[in-house]
């Protein structure tokens, strides 16, 4: 039988036409899932005159947890790496996060204003009462932003969410922090991280959950309404919300509310107000699309409305 024999550029096309068929798989590191951190090569420590400790009686999804006093962005925890952990095949690859799951404690609850001395009245308080009691309420700063510090091997490099942090319904909430900066950084070197620290823009204790560096190619979904379709008034102020996701990829809702002129960014955000001056038909347009540099098709949604005198 006689043997045949493709020419070397016909074999590199093809292996390149089999690749692009198959592209490579989203990678990733996992940071901490919930195991016990000491088997798992995991030291913790404070950072500055925060504290972190690690517990099995709170759990998220199956595994431990870690708590976190932090007090501000350089008070807070550090994870140190028995063996450090390569990050280089999820920054060779579109779309790269970091993502922690976490849960805010009761930083955003309201402080009563105690007095300074202890056998004096405060403001507001009646005689017999206890100090504090119907004193003016001293509000106590919210977690809105999370800080994080990757520290590799003779470099460090700093991390910040693009939005404020919006926990869901049971209190988690999943946040992505794109890598394209440490990606850029980095270029066709490597990255190893041996250290991660987290902290908050105020004082709170945050519950970790996961910290996760993954690859993002969840596409985008969204969804639009207006309070009124027909027989909106001129002058009244119509209300339109949206609903939009795309995994941990950090999302800028935008809207145009005359498409007749051309698309432009009239607004931002998920829920939006806009007042129309003249009566008549008006196509709305909704575009949901990526505040970072992540390469995801945007989501449009169109909607019609009715303005009457």
């Amino acid at each position: 039988m006689k043997a045949t024999f493709l020419p070397h550029f016909l074999c590199v096309a093809a292996i390149a036409a089999i690749l692009a068929a198959h592209p490579t798989a989203a990678a990733e590191r996992v940071l901490f899932d919930g195991q016990p951190p000491a088997p798992a090569g995991i030291t913790l420590g404070g950072w500055g005159s925060g504290t972190v400790t690690f517990t099995g009686e709170e759990q998220y999804e199956g595994g431990g947890v870690l708590k976190i006093k932090a007090r501000d962005f350089y008070q807070g925890a550090r994870l140190d790496f028995r063996e450090p952990i390569d990050l280089t095949p999820v920054l060779r690859q579109a779309n790269a996060y970091l993502s922690l799951t976490v849960k805010l404690g009761s930083g955003s609850q309201a402080a009563p204003a105690v007095a300074p001395d202890m056998g004096m009245l405060a403001p507001g308080m009646d005689p017999g009462g206890m100090p504090g009691m119907g004193a003016p309420q001293a509000s106590v700063p919210k977690v809105t932003k999370l800080r994080v510090v990757l520290q590799g091997e003779g470099t460090s490099f700093e991390l910040y969410p693009i939005h404020d942090i919006a926990p869901g319904d049971a209190g988690w909430v999943t946040v992505g922090i794109p890598l394209e900066s440490l990606k850029e950084r980095v270029g066709e070197g490597s990255f190893r991280v041996k250290r991660l620290v987290l902290t908050a823009n105020a004082p709170d204790t945050l519950t970790v959950g996961r910290i996760l560096a993954i690859n993002d190619d969840t596409e985008i979904t969204a969804d639009a309404t207006p309070s009124q379709f027909n027989e909106i008034p001129v002058g009244q102020p119509v209300r339109f919300t949206a609903e939009a996701s795309a995994g941990v990829t950090p999302l800028k809702l935008c809207w145009d509310f005359d498409a007749s002129d051309g698309v432009q960014e009239e607004a931002v955000g998920a829920s939006v107000e806009h007042t129309f001056s003249k009566p008549g038909r008006y196509t709305v347009t909704f575009t949901a699309k990526p505040a970072d540099q992540a390469n995801k098709q945007p989501r449009v949604t169109t909607m019609e409305v009715q303005v009457i005198n």
